[in-house]
């Protein structure tokens, strides 16, 4: 999970602050364990430690969240301004089909 939850870091980085690198992982080290914890509490029900088909559900509507609050956090910031990002980037594509995102060629 802290591979898939250090990826989506880049990708909301990215999007809120295109203009800003993003941070080494050794750096995000703590961020990405304490959102693994947070996530674990949140979707793991049955409290195993694994997230299991029905639970991964949950894990997707959590990051549909947090996608959703970055992205009117960015438009709030913006205050309308189209906002672009390019979903290709990177070694993780969510092929964002997204309104306000259009992909960078």
């Amino acid at each position: 999970m802290q591979e898939i939850i250090f990826h989506l870091i880049i990708i909301f980085w990215d999007y809120a602050t295109p203009q800003k690198p993003v941070p080494k992982r050794d750096q995000l080290q703590s961020v990405i364990d304490h959102i693994c914890q947070n996530i674990m509490m949140e979707v793991d029900l049955d409290n195993n430690g694994l997230i299991t088909r029905n639970e991964f559900d949950n894990f997707g509507d959590y990051v549909s969240q947090q996608w959703d609050a970055c992205v009117q956090k960015v438009r709030r910031k913006n205050k309308g301004k189209s906002a672009s990002y390019s979903a290709g980037g990177g070694s993780f594509n969510l092929g964002l089909n997204m309104p306000g995102i259009r992909r960078k060629d």
